[in-house]
């Protein structure tokens, strides 16, 4: 027999009631769903764009014959339906598109809206029906204005150096997640070429947040090193200290050393002349204080013999036979003006000339962390010699500081009708004879 066939002619029953293998269930309910792609992830690319898609984008979203309002309002709302923005960036986003004039609040991003021209306002009069629109755009600038300017790194500036203060303190994690969002955005303007006439200035925006990316550490770190040894020495020994200049908890050298040796000895370390009376004395004298805003022009870093000078410096008694003092280089600023949007009255005569060079000694970790470009308001002291330095900084600001009038308006509310009348002399007379007892009468007078 064929051992291949001897099983053809068998029938073999099936079994029915065979028993189904039980599939084993996930505890935990539903299925966790795997988050999804923001868009703000580190190696995040957009996919490429098809050719449909692109020829789109160039003849009808993006062309040179349609008005750049039309070509960014249709980008930021392309930009939002491919970004998921969280409410914390939603909030950065906002502002900085606040801060151009554009209102991205309510529901200003459905189609029929955006061919309207929603996010831009322009000017409406006042009707009943469009008293909600008027009331937005007065705290926006008018897109039919003559002046109307496009201007992508002046509002990035804006953002990056005062609308970021109040939004995250400095703090580095949602410093750089503000500093991203805008830089992304930035970004997907470029890729998709929306406005190729003002590439240049995108370009400039983009590297403003690297500028912004950089120099707000090194003036956290500027700010913490503050007063630095050698100005406070020099404030208390010409007495013009205040408590409420600097913040001295942790400079627990300042009561331990003498200020008038921790001042001239650096002073003569760094090379600087010291006038003597016939006694021997310092002859050098307090002049003058003057409060001026200043801009960093250029930094010179201690020079080799100056450190050498500063090293070898022993002075004093055993206690404080080593002074330990940082070698001084030089800051070299010029007076310039920093808007801030305050009416302040102009004095009558400027202490200063536009031209003129203010010299300050810092540290050397402090000149380290300055940038150049950087700009302060200071209280300066000025010496009988003619050298200088500070009491204090009223203000320190990066190198891209930039004042928009659009800050002033962000709090404004459009005034209301209201039918109540206004306050008048006889609501006292009113109140008070509200509040008197009823039922008891005065005595008549005789």
């Amino acid at each position: 027999m064929d051992p291949d066939h001897e099983h053809e002619d068998v029938d073999l029953d099936t079994v029915q009631n065979f028993p189904e293998r039980k599939k084993k269930q996930r505890r935990g309910g539903k299925k966790k769903q795997r988050r999804g792609v923001t868009g703000f992830e580190e190696y995040y690319a957009d996919p490429p764009t098809t050719p449909e898609e692109a020829l789109r984008e160039q003849r009808e979203l993006y062309a040179s014959s349609i008005p750049f309002e039309q070509r960014i309002q249709t980008c930021i709302h392309r930009y939002r339906t491919r970004r998921r923005l969280s409410s914390e960036l939603d909030v950065y986003f906002s502002e900085y598109m606040f801060l151009g004039g554009i209102n991205t609040t309510g529901t200003a991003f459905s189609a029929e809206e955006l061919e309207d021209g929603s996010l831009i306002p322009h000017a409406t009069e006042a009707t009943t029906r469009e008293q909600d629109d008027e009331a937005a755009s007065t705290r926006l600038y008018d897109g039919n204005a003559r002046n109307w300017t496009v201007d992508f790194a002046g509002v990035v500036a804006g953002f990056l150096s005062i609308s970021i203060l109040p939004l995250t303190c400095l703090e580095p994690a949602p410093t750089e997640r503000a500093i991203g969002v805008v830089e992304n955005f930035l970004r997907y303007v470029l890729q998709h070429d929306v406005c190729p006439e003002h590439a240049d200035d995108v370009k400039a925006a983009l590297g403003m947040c690297a500028r912004a990316r950089d120099e707000w550490p090194r003036l956290c770190r500027f700010q913490s090193l503050l007063p630095g040894r050698f100005n406070l020495a020099a404030a208390q020994t010409f007495e013009v200290h205040d408590e409420a200049d600097w913040s001295l908890q942790s400079r627990k050298d300042a009561e331990t050393l003498s200020p008038e040796l921790v001042f001239y000895a650096s002073l003569v370390a760094a090379g600087q002349p010291v006038p003597k009376t016939e006694t021997g004395r310092s002859d050098l004298r307090l002049s003058r204080q003057f409060v001026c805003s200043l801009a960093l022009q250029s930094i010179e870093m201690p020079t080799d013999d100056i450190t050498s000078c500063f090293r070898r410096l022993a002075l004093g008694s055993e206690a404080h036979k080593t002074l330990n003092l940082q070698p001084l280089g030089r800051a070299v600023f010029r007076p310039t003006v920093i808007e801030d949007g305050w009416v302040r009255q102009v004095p009558t005569q400027t202490p200063l000339s536009e031209d003129e060079d203010v010299v300050f000694f810092f540290e050397r970790e402090l000149l380290a962390a300055m940038t150049v470009g950087m700009m302060v308001t200071a209280q300066v002291c000025e010496l009988s010699s003619g050298f200088r330095f500070v009491k204090t900084l009223e203000q320190v600001q990066p190198s891209f500081y930039t004042f928009l009038p659009q800050h002033l308006i962000k709090d404004y509310k459009p005034p209301r009708a209201n039918d109540r009348p206004p306050p008048s002399v006889h609501d006292r007379a009113a109140a008070a004879m509200a509040e008197q007892p009823q039922g008891k009468e005065e005595p008549a007078e005789e």
